[in-house]
């Protein structure tokens, strides 16, 4: 019997604009900017912004036990420009799958202005652009067809019958963005934000002689900060994403408790509607976050183990005096 996971492949990879080809995304949105909103660029209270993500899901799903994987690097900074700000960064994420049968490599710069809003600057709006190239590959010695089956074992050896053109894709992608941020008080600050990727629609098929394109994805997002008091915070999110027919809301509350001036820790939870209920503990200490999240299955995939997730955020201050810092205001996420 063919592996699942082959199946899988040749569903999502191979066939026509009948399948829905979607995008990888973090449950933690909230924790990598950059794959989130190119207009989020460079929005921090600091010289710089270094972040790492770590996501790996459907461990139990294929015989093999191989899972799939999705790390990601983004280095992003901001540009003083009067009460404005230019934010700069570059970003690489990696999808991996099936123990490398497939991988698909993205390699992004992006580029944002923050405009500040009235005297005060409470309130920004951005404007975002991210750009690069994006690699994606299979390895077919890794895989196993039906035409390799003898009647009692795969035969990798064997011809596999499949006439792929190609087991290497590459192509430009980009990506607008914007950005809404603003305090209404000392207690109350909010934002949101729409992006919308693959907007040129790019050819990613490994057939030639394919009509295939890899589909425009609309995001949606949002949250606000509520200070209860001087040590307490609730942080209500919410995401929406729409790519062909598919489409995903995830939506949360965390809540954040300063223990010390210089540590704070967070406990939440989150719901993909109709597949997984997300669990997220984070804790910062001074410019450093470490969160941490784990995805528990509730559709179909249940039978499957969790996904889990890791992200390290670091803001660092280098620069000093009165133009070190914009005077935008920038939203907690």
């Amino acid at each position: 019997m063919i592996r699942f996971l082959t199946v899988g492949f040749l569903l999502l990879i191979f066939c026509s604009v009948d399948v829905i080809a979607q995008d990888s995304h973090y449950s933690q949105f909230y924790n990598s900017p950059l794959t989130l909103n190119p207009a989020i660029t460079g929005k921090i209270n600091g010289t710089f912004r270094i972040a790492m993500n770590y996501r790996n899901q459907w461990f139990g799903i294929t015989t093999d036990h191989s899972p799939y994987v999705t790390p990601s690097a983004s280095v992003d900074f901001p540009v003083r420009v009067n009460n404005d700000a230019l934010g700069f960064g570059v970003m690489v994420k990696n999808d991996r799958s099936g123990g490398g049968r497939y991988n698909s490599l993205q390699t992004m710069g992006s580029a944002a202005y923050h405009k500040a809003l009235g005297n005060d600057a409470n309130h920004s709006l951005s404007l975002g652009i991210q750009g690069g190239y994006h690699q994606k590959s299979i390895d077919l010695a890794k895989m196993e067809f039906g035409n390799q089956y003898n009647g009692e074992e795969f035969n990798t050896n064997l011809n596999s019958g499949e006439n792929i053109d190609n087991t290497s894709v590459g192509f430009a992608d980009f990506r607008p963005g914007l950005f809404w941020n603003g305090r209404f008080s000392d207690q109350i600050n909010a934002y949101t934000g729409f992006s919308v990727f693959h907007i040129l629609e790019p050819s990613g098929a490994f057939l030639e002689n394919t009509e295939f394109t890899l589909p425009r994805k609309y995001m949606a997002h949002g949250g606000l900060e509520y200070k209860l008091n001087k040590r307490f915070s609730l942080l209500p999110s919410v995401i929406y994403m729409k790519q062909s027919e598919a489409q995903e809301i995830n939506a949360g509350l965390a809540g954040s408790y300063r223990v010390t001036p210089d540590a704070t820790v967070y406990a939440g939870g989150y719901f993909r509607v109709e597949e997984e209920a997300i669990a997220y503990l984070a804790v910062d200490i001074r410019d450093l976050r470490l969160g941490f999240s784990y995805d528990f299955p509730v559709s179909q995939l249940r039978e499957a183990d969790g996904s889990f997730e890791v992200s390290l955020t670091y803001v660092g201050q280098v620069l000093q005096g009165p133009d070190a810092e914009t005077k935008l205001f920038c939203p907690r996420f």
